[in-house]
């Protein structure tokens, strides 16, 4: 069960993280990376996914 779980938590994030740099390319944003996945990772355990 919780392996199960973590699998889909780093699916998804492998998917925010793709889906993310997409995107900071496309917009070659001012924020970093780095920020963007740390403030992702925050929204997936404030969720519980």
């Amino acid at each position: 069960m919780f392996c199960a779980s973590l699998q889909r938590l780093t699916n998804s994030k492998g998917l925010l993280k793709h889906r993310l740099r997409q995107k900071q390319n496309h917009l070659q944003s001012s924020i970093s990376f780095d920020d963007l996945t740390h403030l992702v990772e925050r929204e997936i355990r404030s969720q519980g996914l």
